[in-house]
């Protein structure tokens, strides 16, 4: 078995983990307008952030290739695409 696989339910964990940290939190706390909601909007993007971030891992290359990919049309695999 790779490392990635073995890995990927820990990640997974982590980033459900994370996830329910931050709107466990931060949803209750908008709602009930103890927080203003820029600081709740500030949070939402910080805990979006804060996932992708921990789903790219040691794996730094598929942001960059994410980043230099936007825009730019695929190109199919002449194997892979239907016939018309």
């Amino acid at each position: 078995m790779s490392r990635a696989s073995s890995t990927a339910p820990t990640w997974s964990r982590g980033n459900i983990a994370l996830a329910f940290l931050f709107n466990g939190i931060g949803v209750p706390l908008a709602t009930t307008g103890l927080v203003y909601p820029v600081w709740a909007m500030v949070a939402m993007a910080a805990s979006v952030t804060t996932i992708f971030v921990n789903s790219v891992g040691t794996r730094p290359s598929l942001l960059i290739q994410a980043i230099v990919g936007v825009g730019r049309q695929r190109i199919e695999d002449p194997k892979i695409a239907v016939r018309q």
